[in-house]
């Protein structure tokens, strides 16, 4: 039934005139008045469509010929897809017989041809003006025209839907959460819609089975929030905080949570409906800015690449490249008994897989401060005395104090730092 959705969504489209079609069609005596059409066959004539929507109307999903009879018959020339008929309640073998409001004329079409569509609510359409051009998929979103949000036809997606770039196939622009708003554009093919989405000014193709009418959006929906300032940083979530797709707490607008220490990069700032400070880290996506810690400036900046520091709760440890940020994640630090070290250091050596034993530094394994951990990853030291970056799998205190003096990470960071850096990198630690 997926050419039904096709033919309800565009049927919403009623600017789009069809064309007449060649030949002639049964045109009743009186004009455009279906009790006084002639029949073939004699039989009494179909009654008059009410005023209201009741008889119903039609859309073709495909170019389709118009007949004379209900089978058989003269053919009075072929319309193109999507154009309107109304009912007259008049069907047989396979066949309907519809009145076509452009030419006020009647002819049977194959019942297979169309589908249901509200009604005309635009009496251009009842015209036969020369189209206006609709924004097509050869028309970059920089230039077309936005569809005015008073007048156009909306849709909304019923499931999460991705946008593309091209009718069949294309690039894929992401996935667009459920129920969000799309105004049609009258563009339509391989079963996708070509539509403008209010929230992103931005054009794409959407499946059409994936959406279904509706009416405009509200106004919140299509205002912006106050923009604070641009951030443009990568960050890590604190304690866990749901995403949302506007900001502000409602049962609505909740997407998703992320746990502590996820990666989220934060686009720029944004005052929320509470009045407190949102960050955007996606399009449609919110989190409040208490949840999410992004790298400080650090107090200095150096040639190539090197490391950032910052032991301030909860701790950080950004990659640079001279003065650009383009990596950060929380990391356990060391305790008030064993400190990590603030300073300027070096990389000294790495070690990919070891066994950490705290018997080479003369503290007993069994002792309060002892310790004896095997297949350690990834470690990088720093200092003479053991300090270094390395994977910690036995702890989960991301920001916080609880290590002998290292800076534990996950293990997917504790490899990109790996994969980044080498003997050499410089570190700076600092509060």
């Amino acid at each position: 039934m997926g050419w039904v959705r096709l033919v309800l969504v565009l049927g919403l489209l009623v600017g789009l005139p069809a064309a007449r079609a060649s030949g002639q069609e049964q045109s009743p005596p009186g004009g455009a008045n279906p009790a006084a059409a002639p029949r073939l066959d004699g039989s009494p004539p179909p009654a008059a469509p009410a005023a209201d929507d009741s008889p119903g109307w039609v859309a073709t999903v495909r170019a389709a010929e118009l007949w004379s009879d209900s089978d058989g018959g003269t053919s009075f020339g072929q319309v193109p897809q999507w154009s309107y008929f109304q009912l007259t309640g008049r069907d047989a073998n396979g066949r309907i017989y519809v009145l076509n409001p452009r030419t006020e004329n009647y002819a049977w079409i194959e019942a297979d041809a169309v589908g249901p569509v509200p009604a005309p609510t635009d009496d251009s359409y009842l015209r036969d003006p020369d189209p206006a051009p609709a924004a097509t998929a050869d028309t970059p979103p920089d230039t077309a025209s936005a569809p005015d949000a008073s007048t156009a036809q909306w849709v909304a997606n019923f499931r999460p839907a991705d946008l593309w770039s091209d009718s069949d196939g294309g690039t894929d622009f992401g996935v667009a959460r459920q129920w969000s708003y799309f105004a049609l554009t009258g563009q339509a093919e391989n079963d996708r819609l070509y539509v403008f989405n209010p929230r992103t000014q931005n054009y794409a193709w959407i499946d059409a089975d994936a959406v279904g009418p509706t009416g405009a959006p509200p106004d919140w929906y299509l205002r912006q929030p106050e923009l604070l300032y641009s951030v443009q940083k990568p960050g890590r979530i604190v304690g866990g905080y749901n995403v949302r797709s506007w900001p502000s707490v409602r049962d609505d607008t909740r997407l998703r949570q992320l746990g502590h220490n996820a990666p989220v990069f934060v686009e720029e700032a944004v005052r929320g409906d509470d009045g407190e400070e949102w960050y955007r880290i996606g399009d449609e996506e919110y989190v409040n800015a208490s949840g999410v810690k992004i790298p400080r400036n650090p107090p200095q900046y150096f040639q190539g690449r090197w490391i950032d520091v910052d032991l301030s709760e909860p701790a950080m440890v950004a990659a640079y490249e001279g003065d650009k940020l383009v990596y950060a994640t929380l990391s356990i630090k060391g305790t008030q008994m064993d400190p990590t070290p603030t300073g300027v250091y070096h990389i000294q050596r790495r070690v990919a897989d070891e066994t950490m034993d705290s018997a080479t530094l003369g503290i007993p394994r069994n002792s309060p401060r002892g310790y004896y951990l095997q297949h350690v990853l990834y470690t990088q030291y720093f200092t003479s005395n053991g300090a270094s970056i390395h994977y910690n799998y036995w702890s989960s205190m991301w920001g916080y104090s609880g290590s002998h003096g290292c800076l534990g990470m996950t293990l997917d960071d504790a490899l990109w730092f790996w994969n980044w850096a080498g003997v050499g990198t410089l570190l700076n630690i600092h509060y």
